[in-house]
């Protein structure tokens, strides 16, 4: 279905990414490096300059903001502003994003563990990002059953550790239903679900 932007007038671009694709658009978008995004639509799926350009400049870096005003509560995907009618392809995130992320974060808390070389840790982000971004697809999901990712760890939060994030079956099934996985992460003793070795500088979570 042909859509045009009200608010700029221009036509846009009807997009047929396959999963993997629209993941690896919603990363660079995310990363807010539309330089690299145009030139990848540009190389990779062959659009016109002219084009790449207008399909950049409608995606935000952030799922349920318009590009265009300062909206926060778009829902689906090719949808239309109700405040200022821009166009926007508001491309789902998939459940491992930056809200996630946040959670996990917060949840974090090394003195649980008991092991005097983590005295004064703590964790000062979590990457949605991962290096693979074709990881978070449902099916490499499905066939790994985790995620590896990097997050940040130490006494001033300043060390970049390995993080692999193990998916149970309520992560998994939430995973492929398109749901958060903020409530998979055990509230229970941190021993639990937590391993974690600093002289590798690596850290696994299990999820439930």
């Amino acid at each position: 279905m042909a859509h045009t932007c009200k608010k700029c007038s221009n036509e846009i671009p009807e997009l047929n990414f396959t999963e993997d694709q629209k993941l690896e658009i919603w990363g660079l978008a995310a990363q807010n490096m539309k330089i690299f995004l145009v030139s990848k639509l540009i190389n990779e799926f062959k659009m016109s300059h002219s084009d790449a350009k207008v399909v950049a400049i409608h995606i935000h870096c952030e799922n349920g903001h318009c590009v265009k005003c300062n909206f926060k509560n778009l829902t689906g995907e090719n949808v239309e502003c109700p405040k200022c009618h821009a166009f926007n392809y508001n491309f789902d995130e998939p459940p491992f994003n930056r809200e996630f992320c946040s959670h996990l974060e917060w949840k974090l808390d090394f003195d649980e563990l008991d092991m005097e070389e983590l005295t004064g840790f703590w964790c000062d982000g979590v990457d949605h990002l991962p290096a693979d971004i074709k990881s978070l697809t449902k099916s490499k999901i499905r066939e790994h059953q985790e995620i590896v990712t990097k997050a940040w760890i130490g006494r001033e939060g300043e060390n970049h550790y390995e993080m692999i994030i193990r998916l149970g079956e309520q992560a998994i099934a939430n995973y492929m239903g398109n749901l958060s996985l903020v409530h998979t992460i055990p509230d229970e003793n941190q021993k639990k679900w937590i391993q974690i070795e600093p002289k590798n500088q690596r850290i696994i979570i299990q999820l439930q």
